[in-house]
Parts: C-alpha cells; sequence; structure tokens
C-alpha cells in the first residue's frame, strides 16, 4: 500500500507461460482487488511478467542471467560469475573488509568508467596487496549509486580459458550489451584484444582487467596502479581476524607482510608453534605461508616453490621441457615432484597460474625463497644457469629474479662469481651465446663495475665492432646504458658505448649513437653524473679526437 502510494510499481513474476489475453486478464484482476481495498492507481502501475517476458529481460542484461543460471544450472554458466559470487568468494572469509584510504580515489575512477560505455580500464598491483577486493568494494552496492554492481560480470582468466572469456565479450559487444565486464589476472594480451572489443563504437560495454603485473616506464592513463596496504590497514585485519593475538605479535605480522595483507593472514592462519610470532625467523614466517595449516609432503612444497622463485616464471607445458630442466636444478626432486608441488601451491593461490606459465606470489615471499635458492646453489650451478648450458628462457628470467635482488649479498656474490677473470665468461664466444647478453644486461643492475669488466674482457678480441649485430648489439647497448647511469661506472660505460656509436650499425633511435647522445643532455641527462663529470668527459674525448 506505501509503495503504491508513493507512485511505485507492483509487478508479479510467474515461472509459468502465457498468452497475452491470459496476462492481460491477470493484471486486470490484481488492478481490481487493488481498488477494492482502496487505493487510487493508475493501470501501468500494475503488471504481469510470465516466463518468456522473464527470459527476455533477463536476456538483455547478461549480469542478471548469469545471477539467475548461478541460482538454478550452476554447472552450464561458462566463465564469467555475478558481483554477489565474486563477493562470496571463501578468501573474504577469512580477510574482513576494513576502511581503506585507498579505497575512495580508486572507487570514483572506476565507477566513473564503468558507468561510461565503451571505457576501459586497467588495475595492477602486486599480488597480495588487496586490489582485487579493493575492485569488488568500488563495484558494489552503495546509497547513491545502488545499481552498479548488478551490471558487473566477473571472470578470472587463471582459472577460465582465455578464449573463453574473449568468446563471451564478443557475442556481448556485438548483441550491443550494456555491462560491466571484469577480468581479474588478465594479462596484457588479454586485455588488449578485450580492449579492442570494447572500444568499438557499437560496443555497449565497460572493462576493468586487473594484473599482478606492474608496466615498465610511463603508465598509460587508462592503467591505475594500487600502491602497497598502509600498515594501520593490516593491523586493523588482523585485529578484527585475531583479537586476542598478542601486541608483539601483532606488530612482528604488519612488519613482515610489508604492506601486503594476504601475507600477514596466511602466516597467522598456518602458525602452529608454540613459540610466539614476535621471536621467529623470517625464514620461519615464510615457511609458514608456503605450507599452510595443512601440509602435504612440504620438502617437495618448498623445494617447489624455491625453485618457481628463483626462475620467477616456469611453462609447465609437458612438449616444452622447462620443467625437467628446472627440476633437475633442484635437490632431490623429480619432474613429476616438481609437477604436483607447483600445482599443489597453485591450488592453494600461490602459484598463480597464466596459461601454461606459472609464477610464484605475493614479491616479498617470492624474493625470500629466491634468495634462499641461489644461497643453496653451488659455484657451478650457478655457472651453468646464468652462463653454462641452460636454455635461453631460463638464463634470462633468472638473470631478472638476480637484479630484483640487487640489494642483497647472495646477488652481488652470484654476480661477482659469474663474471670473474677467466671464468665461464671469457671471450666474445662466450657472451654471443644465445640469451647471454640479455643476461649480463640484467645483471649489469646488481654490479655495474663486474659487469663492464667482463664485457670489455669479452670484446677485447672484436677487432671491429660492426660485426656485433642483432640482439647480442642490442643487450650490450642497453647494458652499457645502465652502466653508464651508474655515478660509479660512468666514465666506463659512457667510454664503451662511445665506441659502438662509432662503429654504429642500426637505425632506431635508441641505438648506441642515440643512448650516448642522451646522457649529455642539459637536463635530465640519463646518467647520475654531474655536469662537471660530463664535460671532463667530452673535453677528454674532444682533445683525443683533434689531430
Amino acid at each position: 500500500r506505501s509503495v503504491l502510494k508513493a507512485g511505485g510499481h507492483y509487478r508479479m513474476l510467474c515461472a509459468r507461460p502465457y498468452t497475452k489475453k491470459a496476462i492481460e486478464n491477470r493484471e486486470h484482476r490484481i488492478r481490481g482487488a487493488i481498488r477494492n481495498a482502496g487505493v487510487s492507481i493508475d493501470d501501468s502501475q500494475i503488471t504481469f511478467w510470465d516466463a518468456g517476458q522473464i527470459a527476455a529481460w533477463a536476456n538483455q542484461h547478461p549480469a542478471v542471467a548469469i545471477w539467475a543460471k548461478e541460482q538454478t544450472q550452476p554447472g552450464t554458466i561458462g566463465p564469467f560469475r555475478s558481483w554477489m559470487h565474486w563477493a562470496g568468494h571463501p578468501d573474504h572469509d577469512d580477510s574482513p573488509w576494513v576502511e581503506d584510504e585507498r579505497l575512495p580515489p580508486l572507487r570514483d575512477r572506476l565507477r566513473t568508467a564503468a558507468m561510461k560505455p565503451q571505457s576501459v580500464l586497467r588495475l595492477v598491483g602486486l599480488a597480495g596487496i588487496g586490489k582485487s577486493r579493493l575492485a569488488l568494494e568500488a563495484l558494489g552496492p552503495m546509497e547513491a549509486d545502488p545499481l552498479l554492481d548488478g551490471m558487473v560480470m566477473y571472470a578470472d582468466e587463471s582459472k577460465a580459458n582465455a578464449d573463453a572469456i574473449v568468446n563471451v565479450v564478443q557475442t556481448l559487444a556485438d548483441n550491443r550489451s550494456r555491462t560491466v565486464v571484469v577480468v581479474n589476472h588478465c594479462c596484457l594480451q588479454t586485455h588488449r584484444i578485450l580492449a579492442g572489443m570494447v572500444s568499438r563504437s557499437s560496443s555497449r560495454l565497460s572493462l576493468l582487467t586487473l594484473d599482478d603485473e606492474i608496466p615498465t616506464g610511463t603508465i598509460e592513463e587508462t592503467t591505475t596502479k594500487v600502491e602497497e596496504a598502509p600498515p594501520a590497514i593490516i593491523e586493523t585485519i588482523i585485529d578484527q581476524r585475531w583479537p586476542n593475538l598478542p601486541s608483539e605479535d601483532r606488530r612482528r605480522l604488519v612488519h613482515f607482510s610489508r604492506g601486503f595483507p594476504r601475507i600477514a593472514i596466511d602466516v597467522a592462519q598456518a602458525w602452529k608453534s608454540s613459540r610466539p610470532i614476535a621471536h621467529v625467523a623470517a625464514e620461519d614466517m615464510v615457511d609458514s605461508f608456503i605450507l599452510g595449516r595443512q601440509p602435504l609432503e612440504p620438502e617437495h612444497a618448498l623445494k617447489s616453490a624455491m625453485l618457481v622463485a628463483a626462475f620467477g616464471i616456469v611453462t609447465v607445458d609437458p612438449d616444452n621441457g622447462q620443467l625437467k630442466e628446472v627440476a633437475a636444478l633442484g635437490r632431490r626432486l623429480t619432474t613429476d615432484d616438481l609437477r604436483v608441488g607447483i600445482d599443489r601451491l597453485a591450488n592453494r593461490g600461490i602459484v598463480c597460474r597464466r596459461g601454461r606459465l606459472r609464477v610464484l606470489q605475493p614479491r616479498p615471499i617470492a624474493m625470500q625463497l629466491a634468495e634462499r635458492q641461489w644461497k643453496e646453489w653451488s659455484a657451478s650451478q650457478r655457472d651453468r644457469i646464468l652462463a653454462g648450458s641452460t636454455s635461453r628462457s631460463l638464463k634470462i628470467t633468472a638473470a631478472r629474479v638476480l637484479a630484483r635482488l640487487n640489494t642483497t649479498a647472495i646477488a652481488n656474490e652470484v654476480v661477482s662469481h659469474v663474471c670473474r677473470p677467466n671464468g665461464i665468461l671469457t671471450g666474445y664466444e662466450a657472451l654471443a651465446r644465445p640469451g647471454q647478453a640479455e643476461v649480463l644486461s640484467s645483471l649489469a643492475e646488481v654490479l655495474p663495475a663486474t659487469v663492464l669488466e667482463a664485457m670489455e674482457r669479452c670484446l677485447d678480441e672484436v677487432d671491429d665492432l660492426l660485426t656485433v649485430k642483432g640482439d647480442v648489439r642490442r643487450h650490450i647497448v642497453w647494458a652499457l646504458e645502465k652502466i653508464a647511469f651508474d655515478l660509479d661506472t660512468f666514465e666506463g660505460g659512457a667510454r664503451l658505448l662511445l665506441r659502438f656509436a662509432v662503429a654504429e650499425n642500426e637505425t632506431w633511435t635508441n641505438n648506441a649513437s642515440g643512448l650516448f647522445r642522451r646522457i649529455f643532455l642539459t637536463r635530465l641527462g640519463n646518467t647520475a653524473a654531474d655536469g662537471d663529470a660530463r664535460l671532463a668527459l667530452l673535453d677528454e674525448i674532444s682533445n683525443a679526437a683533434r689531430p
């Protein structure tokens, strides 16, 4: 009565189909019953929908159709789910929502973009910092705008086939459906395909993708980076989840998690020792995170996690052979052991699936495990991995992980060993091996002076640098760019870069000539060396060039 008096509507839904005459008859009888009760209404306030009308309406709103199939036919709904299904994920039970200072600006941007057809937005940030939960809350119900969550279709590329996601979005775009497509763990390639569909002039879709990989260089305007959670947020989550946890344990968890709420939650859940968390070593906390509350074959799980972390990314395709190569570098670990270990870690969300690729996350845990694995490897194994018979892809990914460990003693130790005089990197033939120059480019981020000396030794036997071509030259030049940027190695890096510039055989702007010029820009020169050091080098070079 109060709704109808306020101008609202009464709609009866029926699961049976009816003819148009039968529907009109039922509407007429409902209107009569309401008017007989003394309520004045317009005919338009009363409607009756049969099964066909309900189906037609649901098909106009894909997110509603998905919700209906979740309730009635859960095995037939394909890769997408409703916002309610997303909100009901078990992980959210272990991580209570707390007021997060990162949410208001993110909510404004996401909701503004989501309400516009053809809008595309990408959310990036390291795994475990809470970006998926922030996106969920940002698109959730609000008093001022309560309907957006009902338009959301959510999929997780790490758990669904990318082709299936693309096919559904293509159909929605072709049908001019109005919905908000959200894809979590969405790789850049899939994002670009989906963005192309959504951006078409005939599309009425909006797109939000989320991924753990942060792009290098300048971030595009349509991409938003989520920063790590402030300590106060993690502390509040812990207080709500474990209100009786001693204050020293809570502070230790906050410090150990380094802005990653998931680390604090998983460690607290898995910790069974009688020792307080405040008094345990970081290594034990990492083990608790990896093994969980009910570890199965803990030795294999830890070994698998350490190997995946040390290489950064591993291919599990049996035809590729990489898994066998990685297992051979483990301690008493078969290929099957490694595959099972990775699968179990992936099922717990510690290893992220990206098609045939596997990545350990979050990064703070991965870095500590990678450091542990590099310490375990012998000197000969380090040679083999970075400069020996290891496949090109594994060399490159292992070197990139070491570059991220550039502040650790083990990274310095490994680079010093591999780049030692009369070591495995001796002569141009060693430098020209597949992927070797790219490896040195990454290692230059650890010890630029050591890498410079190794490169100079390898190039001593090259009479004409014009003969250094292709990928080898590209990565040598990029390594020299990093070396010349460092204040302590500026002069040596710039001199060798000049030698390549004099023997230039490339035409693009970031060739040796272009990078050498960028060092000497009057403003924002591409080096940490000051103006005096750069001018002194220019004077010396100029004087040496005079007849």
